[in-house]
């Protein structure tokens, strides 16, 4: 079956505002962002139904402490928690996604990767922030999956704000503004502009972050 991705309409929309290197296809980036959720998924965008519902499955039986294929936090797991381990992954990937030793397929994969989870944490179905639309507003809570925040299926995932997909719904249009800020960090292979990319786009409030009640 053919997975619909409104990861990959965000990404596109990103693409408009962001030069990429010369050497890097696109489709890279947004390869690597789709197999943040499905690792297993082809180029075309095909995958089986069976990995289907492995993804469910282990979203039922995620344990604590191991990151969530498609949540932002294993049930168990209390909120500071889950956004130190996503941050550092968000981090890496970034990291990786700039590293001159690697080719540029592995860094585009990489960084495509993390910008599937920054894109996430703007979404109302994976996260909370004080103000989704807002590209700048802290963290402060991450959903498990699936759980009454995000079922199997919610029109929470879905990036557009109208059927006839003309315009990108508020929580959207932030995760669009931060992949193009990031993007930047990417074109110009910076290292050091990451850390202050995650201080402005990517920031926690633990003080008033909601405490996980077992369901």
């Amino acid at each position: 079956m053919v997975l619909p991705e409104g990861h990959e309409a965000l990404m596109r929309q990103a693409f408009e505002s962001s030069a990429l290197p010369t050497e890097v296809d696109p489709a890279w980036l947004i390869l690597g962002n789709v197999r943040t959720d499905f690792p297993t998924v082809q180029a075309d965008h095909r995958q089986s139904i069976w990995h289907l519902l492995k993804l469910v499955s282990d979203g039922f039986s995620c344990k604590r402490g191991n990151h969530p294929i498609h949540a932002m936090r294993c049930r168990g797991q209390v909120v500071a928690d889950a956004y130190s381990q996503m941050r550092q992954r968000v981090l890496d990937m970034m990291y990786k996604g700039c590293d001159a030793k690697l080719d540029w397929e592995t860094r585009a994969l990489s960084f495509g990767s993390a910008l599937h989870t920054l894109q996430d944490s703007y979404c109302t179905a994976h996260a909370a922030r004080i103000d989704n639309s807002d590209p700048h507003s802290p963290i402060i809570n991450m959903h498990t999956y699936p759980s009454q925040q995000h079922p199997l299926s919610t029109q929470k995932d879905v990036v557009w704000q109208d059927p006839q997909q003309t315009a990108f719904k508020p929580d959207a249009a932030a995760a669009i503004t931060a992949t193009i800020a990031a993007l930047k960090i990417f074109n110009a292979q910076k290292t050091d502009q990451i850390e202050p990319f995650l201080a402005h786009y990517l920031a926690f409030r633990e003080d008033i972050a909601h405490v996980y009640t077992p369901r």
